[in-house]
């Protein structure tokens, strides 16, 4: 390919990969302009570049993720391990997904899930990358990650997602083997034996202690919710485990999630010239965190990370209703039966059985969501998991007045809904 001087912020492997997909799209290398900007987002596990070419009239941009730059910082994430799970998803879980579809019917809802086209999903040792389509040049936009998302948005999330768990629900059921190779191709990240005994393991006990010492300041010392949350502490993360390793008894409900379900990981399109804001279409982000794991840990992770308690108690049923109806037009579609695979009646009760797994993430993660620090994750600095645990402990202790009452709403309403007991 033509030499361009903005390449060399790329690793040689993935310019190779690069020029073998523009030429594919039809650019002149020798005539293209090239301009290639890194990103500033989420840099604990990839490095990100967006690139944009132009010919004449044409125009098309890429976003690239690759593994850090920073030795260091990919062996402390495992980065290597999250990207060889996205890789898988998009290259294999996606695929068969699509051909399971179009074995059942062709038209356009055999579409597993909405994601940005991939152009290449390569995890070969050091050399693992993604390139996707920059879906901001077809209008589509990422959320503030302060505010709490709007009911028009919430409903469109929860469409698409039971569509996507429709189809784990019916390969299982009708073929499978065939799934089963599916299933074991993806690998757990947060919870592998390597995280946990590098990180994991003192994040959760951080995490709720440090939501512990909350709520001691803010009940007095004979409160329910105090009490019963304290008890919840004791043996969350025993629980968390059994759940991750060994929950033979859900199998008949597990599905392929996405595992890191939050406002930053969703794209909305919203139509030009019409009125409200009602999007029409959405995509899903990032499938490094993927999991073989129980609907209920993406639902659960949705409501509670992207809703606050006055938005759950309003509509609450509405969405869990709207992610049951599209689960099983879809399985009916697809030749199975909603009721023997997943009743709207099975969704509470999973949603309480997944408890400790969602309430330890959502307490991990809302300090994040809601951080209004607008610092460099260069914080994250290190060569070993001290820096990943320094990087929550500030987050935590940069919480917000509106962070701390969406902590404590998630406490008092899991203690009211018996998924703290």
């Amino acid at each position: 390919m033509a030499e361009v001087s903005c390449w060399y912020q790329l690793p040689r492997y993935v310019v190779r990969r690069l020029s073998s997909i523009l030429e594919e799209q039809g650019f002149d290398l020798r005539s293209s302009n090239c301009e290639i900007t890194s990103v500033s987002a989420s840099l604990w596990i990839s490095s990100l570049y967006r690139l944009k070419v132009t010919d004449g009239p044409r125009a098309m941009s890429f976003y690239i993720k690759c593994l850090p730059s920073d030795v260091q910082r990919r062996n402390v994430f495992d980065s290597h391990l999250q990207f060889r799970n996205e890789a898988i998803f998009y290259s294999k879980i996606f695929t068969e997904f699509v051909h399971f579809g179009k074995e059942k019917f062709s038209h356009d809802s055999c579409v597993p899930i909405r994601i940005p086209k991939c152009y290449a999903a390569e995890c070969k040792g050091e050399n693992a990358f993604l390139v996707v389509e920059d879906l901001t040049s077809a209008g589509f936009v990422v959320l503030s990650r302060l505010k709490v998302m709007a009911l028009h948005e919430l409903l469109l999330v929860m469409k698409e997602l039971g569509r996507f768990h429709a189809f784990s629900l019916a390969m299982k059921n009708q073929d499978p083997d065939r799934f089963s190779k599916l299933k074991e191709s993806v690998s757990e990240i947060m919870f592998s034996i390597s995280a946990y005994n590098k990180t994991t393991r003192d994040l959760v006990k951080f995490i709720l202690n440090d939501v512990l010492e909350m709520l001691k300041a803010h009940y007095p010392q004979s409160n329910s919710y105090l009490n019963k949350y304290e008890r919840f502490v004791g043996d969350a993360e025993d629980r968390i485990m059994k759940l991750i390793y060994d929950d033979s008894t859900n199998e008949a409900y597990n599905v392929i999630t996405h595992g890191d379900l939050w406002v930053n990981n969703l794209m909305f399109h919203y139509p030009p010239g019409a009125s409200g804001k009602e999007p029409d279409e959405m995509r899903f982000l990032d499938f490094q965190q993927t999991r073989y794991a129980s609907p209920a840990l993406d639902i659960g992770r949705l409501l509670f990370l992207g809703t606050d308690r006055m938005t759950r108690e309003a509509h609450r049923e509405d969405l869990l209703h709207c992610y049951h109806d599209s689960l099983s037009e879809t399985v009916s579609h697809l030749g199975s039966d909603v009721e023997q695979l997943l009743p709207f009646s099975a969704l509470e009760p999973q949603l309480k059985h997944c408890a400790p797994f969602i309430i330890s993430n959502v307490l991990l993660n809302l300090p994040h969501a809601l951080d209004e620090w607008e610092g460099s994750d260069d914080e994250v600095a290190g060569d070993d998991s001290d820096a990943i645990k320094s990087a929550i402990r500030s987050a935590h202790s940069r919480m917000t007045p509106v962070c701390k009452r969406r902590i404590i709403e998630v406490v008092e309403e899991s203690v009211d809904r018996d998924y703290i007991n």
